[in-house]
C-alpha cells in the first residue's frame, strides 16, 4: 500500500491485489496484519442469505468506527443499528456492491447514536468464499465529528 494515506484507497488497493486474476477475493484473503495501519477503521459485514430477506450483519467493527457510530454494533444487523437517513443510504450502497460485485468509494454524512454529526469517506468491497457469490463485505471508513 506504500505511500497511500487514505483508508478507503488503501483498502481498495489491497482488495485488488488480493483478488488477483479471480473475480472476487474471499474473506480469508483479508489479513488484519496486512491492514494494520487502517484495521481500526475497517468493518466486515456478513450476508445472511437464509433470512426471508437478506440481512447484513456486522461481524467486525474497528474501534474507530465504534466511536463514529457512537456504539458497538458488532453482531447486529446494519439496518437495525444505524440511525437517521444514513440507514437507507448505507443499505442501498451495500445492495449496490452485492449486485454489481464491485467496490464503491463514497463520501456522505449522518448523525450517530450519540447525536454527533459525522462526515465520512469509505470504501466497501465484496468478498466471496466461492469466488463468485458475494457472502461478505469489507469496508474502511475514516470520519470526522462536528
Amino acid at each position: 500500500m506504500g505511500e497511500e494515506r487514505r483508508a478507503d484507497r488503501q483498502l481498495l488497493l489491497y482488495w485488488e491485489e488480493a483478488k488477483g486474476k479471480r473475480t472476487l477475493p474471499s474473506e480469508s484473503d483479508m489479513k488484519p496484519g496486512d491492514l494494520s495501519d487502517i484495521w481500526g477503521s475497517c468493518f466486515l459485514i456478513r450476508i445472511n442469505k437464509d433470512a426471508k430477506s437478506r440481512e447484513f450483519r456486522y461481524s467486525y467493527l474497528g474501534k474507530d468506527l465504534v466511536d463514529a457510530y457512537g456504539d458497538d454494533f458488532t453482531g447486529r444487523d446494519v439496518y437495525d443499528t444505524l440511525v437517521s437517513m444514513h440507514t437507507n443510504n448505507i443499505v442501498q450502497k451495500i445492495w449496490d456492491v452485492v449486485s454489481t460485485r464491485k467496490p464503491i468509494v463514497d463520501e456522505a454524512e449522518f448523525v450517530n447514536a450519540s447525536k454527533v454529526h459525522v462526515r465520512y469517506r469509505q470504501c466497501i468491497a465484496p468478498l466471496a468464499s466461492d469466488g463468485e457469490e458475494v457472502d461478505c463485505l469489507i469496508g474502511a471508513m475514516r470520519w470526522r465529528g462536528f
